[in-house]
């Protein structure tokens, strides 16, 4: 039987996790909650019984808005890991008390965040879910996006290296980068991925990306941190 190597890309999960590289001002800061989310999650997280009937574990990300007045709203998956946790994890951020909101140039301005929840089995002690520090944040009023088609693009320029097809490396390799005012790429490294020929390989398609089109802050291109996921996997 011939095998099948596909390249799956996985960009609308984590198109939250951009930042835009502009100052935030003086007096400027991040929203954050005005008490202990790891307490507050102990308290009232609840490990879902078909989770614990598989044994599922895993971090699930939750983008959501932190209005102006502290409020949170449009809570969404952006990473999941199944058995009832992804609702459990949205059920959680959205009933959490409100946040202090992020402040630009003195004056309080919606901010996206991405709150990473992990579900861990502890076999001595029982399940447990904990709140790990919320890994990113942007104040941009319009992502950045490909003026093209993405998975096209891959389809056609993607390379499963020889070396990961004889070891059977399959991987989802998260790739950081910055897309500046004119849509050119730079700063292409690997946040997370496993096996160094998958590593390059993402890179290097990345890098041999066209133009993006910029993110916009207040109608104004500015540079944009984005991480692009790309997961290599064999299919018999």
């Amino acid at each position: 039987m011939n095998t099948k190597y596909l390249f799956l890309l996985l960009f609308a999960g984590w198109a939250a996790c951009a930042v835009a590289q502009t100052n935030t001002g003086s007096g400027g800061n991040m929203p954050r909650a005005g008490y202990e989310v790891g307490e507050y999650m102990k308290k009232n997280l609840h490990y879902p019984a078909e989770a614990l009937k598989k044994g599922i574990e895993g971090k699930v990300l939750v983008q959501f808005t932190v209005g102006t007045d502290g409020s949170i709203s449009d809570v969404q998956i952006r990473r999941g890991i199944g058995g009832g946790c992804d609702e459990e994890a949205k059920r959680i951020v959205e009933n959490m008390p409100p946040w202090q909101p992020a402040v630009v140039d003195g004056k309080p301005v919606k901010a996206m965040y991405t709150q990473p929840i992990t579900f861990a089995l502890d076999h001595n002690t029982g399940s447990k879910g904990k709140a790990d520090d919320g890994e990113v944040y942007q104040f941009v009023d319009q992502m950045p996006k490909p003026g093209f088609n993405l998975n096209e693009f891959l389809r056609e320029n993607l390379h499963y290296p020889k070396s990961a097809r004889n070891n059977n490396e399959q991987d989802r390799v998260a790739v950081t980068f910055t897309v500046n005012e004119d849509g050119s790429l730079s700063d292409v490294n690997v946040l997370r991925g496993e096996y160094p020929d998958l590593n390059e390989e993402a890179i290097r398609v990345v890098k041999n990306m066209p133009k993006w089109m910029p993110g916009k802050m207040n109608g104004k291109p500015v540079k944009v941190k984005y991480t692009q996921p790309i997961t290599f996997r064999m299919e018999k």
